[in-house]
């Protein structure tokens, strides 16, 4: 989609969210959730850095509440590159960001990015804007000290740690 569409799109969007989600009640109480606000995801939009910027941009000047990125943080190779496109992300409008954990993540990315994501995505947004799917499974690998193997191991293989 282009970014022309983009703003019509939320533009027309807008209307509806404000019907449901009070902009007082994201201002006053920085609601954030899987079923709160606008969840920017579709594969992983980390992948067109340029175009997410331009896409939290525009729907925050539209006056989207609770805007929210998704990411399985295979991006996160540097603590300084991460903590900077969040800080540039926030400026922008971004209210949160959503972190993927789960078996499948995991084959494709390493676990130490994630970990970095997460510590990152909590010094810029707070620990109440940063959302951890699945954080039960999180907090299991972390428990294991897996780190570095993304793509040798399957999901299965973690289950015989």
């Amino acid at each position: 989609m282009d970014l022309g569409d983009l703003r019509t799109v939320v533009e027309n969007l807008v209307k509806y969210f404000h019907l449901y989600y009070p902009p007082h009640l994201f201002r006053e109480q920085r609601i954030l959730g899987l079923n709160d606000g606008l969840h920017l995801t579709g594969g992983e939009p980390f992948l067109r850095y340029e175009y997410l910027r331009e896409a939290v941009r525009i729907t925050a000047e539209v006056g989207v509440p609770g805007l929210f990125v998704e990411t399985n943080c295979f991006w996160c190779t540097d603590e300084d590159l991460t903590e900077e496109r969040f800080r540039e992300l926030r400026e922008l409008g971004l209210a949160g960001v959503l972190i993927s954990v789960n078996p499948f993540v995991l084959e494709h990315v390493p676990f130490e990015n994630i970990e970095r994501g997460v510590r990152c995505a909590v010094k810029v947004f707070g620990p109440e804007n940063v959302l951890i799917y699945h954080p039960y499974y999180y907090s299991q690998v972390r428990d294991l000290g897996v780190q570095g193997d993304s793509g040798s191991r399957s999901t299965y293989s973690y289950c015989l740690l």
